[in-house]
């Protein structure tokens, strides 16, 4: 039978009046029956007191025990085989009372059994079926013997059994207005929204309607059970652990429900002392909706600054896209002005060519821009980029991109060096590793504000170490993670050109060759962009 707790809040009927409580009372009954012949004996010795006879009614109560184990239709009725043993009990002592002749110490003996009979029948009927016996039995002891009329014995009879009625009526209405506070009180414990539970140690004693609903049982199935039932087995360490500590502060874990799904809860519990044992209340939050709104909150928040970004970005891509469309438009518009007036200077070798290394680098800019953007949507789409493997020497590379970026170094001002070996093979893709060490270089001219310059290559048998050092303006340490995302600078965009995905696209390339890419900073204390590559494919 699973343990409950309901008499300690309230119960729909009073525990002596439950059938556990009659079976208990059956066999304590007819022990002390027959410990009170002992006391008889004792004290009267020469009364009728025979063995047997009360042997038999204590014979009577182990049988009716007994059979209650045995057939439950007896169990459930152990209130009314109660009365039974009572009934058979008080037939025997009036036995015993006419046997020793209406002894006085027997009369006082019959009121005691009464008043102890009476006091162990608790509904109304059955204390009036009693008296109705108990009368019949009283007139036939009189009948028996005249002399009984001249005493007390009736009338003591009657003031004992309307004492006990009047007893017991005030009871129930005692009783009655108890169980309907208590009724009221568990009525608006079911209600609560909330899942609450009283457990001894993590075993349920009683819960309220809601905590079995929210994990799927039956009120009544939930008691006897142990609170790590309701845990998924990963967090109940983690659950127990606040219960054995009596933690106050409120937890989060991922409830286990009966068909096997999981909620997330929230748990709060507390001390709860009842009848002078301390239990633990406990009480239960599904927060499913309390994430459906956070994670939607985040949802939300992510999608404006998507289109905060995107916003950004189109500002950025549209002014670095006019910039140098602007130039080649004003170039060709004054050679085309110069030839329609017959300006012979226009033709000029020294100015064409000028006019030419000015589209071309003017074309090669927007080549790039649409280059990245080009990259961007590839790996919005497909994950990564593809890379096209093959072994070259990553020395030569590195020395062919310081070649092609010699004018702008010249024009910035800027002193450069390097530490070189002599050849270092690599396996990877060629274009993408130029990408890299292009969009390095070209960060730290455009953020180095014409500081000098160093790029460190190092190897081992393992890996590859390219190292760029700049001077320049530094980038502050909370802004280290964020500038390899897309769109992302360390400063406004409105002071350098760019648009902000060479640091995101270089990042995706040397981690598709299973490298990894990190930057060392501070503000206005230069920067070290540093690209650790494996030498082997991955």
């Amino acid at each position: 039978m699973k343990p409950s707790v309901r008499s300690l809040y309230s119960a729909k009927e009073p525990f002596a009046q439950r059938p556990e409580f009659s079976r208990t009372l059956i066999v304590f009954t007819g022990l002390v029956y027959l410990v009170w012949w002992g006391v008889v004996h004792l004290f009267l010795p020469q009364a009728f007191n025979p063995l047997g006879s009360r042997l038999a009614v204590v014979f009577l109560a182990l049988a009716l025990f007994t059979a209650t184990f045995f057939s439950p239709a007896l169990a459930r009725r152990s209130t009314i085989l109660l009365s039974v043993l009572l009934w058979a009990l008080t037939a025997h002592y009036f036995y015993l009372f006419v046997r020793n002749e209406a002894d006085p110490a027997w009369v006082v003996g019959c009121y005691i059994t009464l008043a102890a009979v009476c006091a162990c029948l608790q509904l109304e009927r059955h204390l009036l079926a009693y008296a109705g016996w108990v009368l019949t039995l009283s007139l036939a002891v009189v009948f028996k013997n005249h002399r009984l009329l001249g005493t007390i014995f009736l009338p003591g009879i009657l003031t004992v059994l309307l004492l006990a009625y009047l007893g017991l009526r005030a009871r129930m209405r005692s009783l009655n207005r108890s169980m309907e506070t208590s009724q009221w009180f568990q009525d608006l414990f079911d209600s609560v929204f909330d899942g609450i539970c009283v457990h001894d140690r993590g075993l349920i004693l009683h819960a309220n309607n809601s905590f079995a609903k929210m994990f799927g049982y039956e009120p009544g199935e939930v008691v006897g059970m142990h609170v790590s039932d309701f845990v998924m087995p990963t967090e109940r360490d983690h659950a127990m652990g606040q219960i054995e500590v009596m933690s106050e502060l409120p937890y989060q874990v991922c409830g286990s429900k009966k068909d096997g799904s999981t909620v997330p809860i929230e748990i709060r519990g507390k001390k709860h002392v009842v009848n002078g044992k301390v239990l633990r209340l406990a009480a239960l939050v599904d927060i499913t909706d309390r994430i459906k709104l956070e994670e939607e909150r985040v949802r939300f928040e992510s999608s404006q600054r998507s289109i905060q970004m995107r916003d950004e970005f189109l500002s950025v891509a549209s002014h670095e896209l006019k910039t140098p469309l602007t130039t080649i438009m004003l170039h060709t518009q004054m050679a085309a002005r110069g030839l329609k007036r017959g300006d012979a200077s226009v033709l000029d070798p020294a100015k064409t060519i000028a006019f030419v290394e000015q589209m071309d680098r003017q074309a090669n800019r927007l080549r790039r821009l649409v280059d990245e953007m080009l990259d961007v949507a590839r790996i919005s789409s497909n994950g990564k980029l593809t890379l096209d493997r093959e072994s070259f020497d990553l020395v030569a590379l590195i020395n062919e991109v310081i070649g092609s970026f010699q004018a702008q170094l010249t024009q910035a001002g800027t002193a450069f060096s390097t530490e070189l070996p002599a050849r270092c093979l690599i396996e990877g893709d060629r274009f993408r590793l130029e990408q890299v060490v292009s969009n390095l270089l070209s960060n730290s001219i455009k953020y180095g504000a014409g500081s000098p310059i160093r790029v460190v290559l190092e190897w081992s048998a393992a890996e590859a170490r390219l190292a760029v050092y700049d001077q320049g303006i530094g980038i502050a340490p909370e802004n280290h993670e964020r500038i390899f995302q897309r769109f992302e600078r360390a400063i406004s965009g409105r002071n350098i050109s760019g648009l902000g995905l060479g640091l995101f696209i270089s990042k995706d390339i040397v981690e598709g060759h299973g490298g990894r890419i990190e930057v060392s900073s501070a503000l206005n204390e230069g920067s070290c962009f540093t690209v650790y590559l494996p030498l082997k494919s991955p």
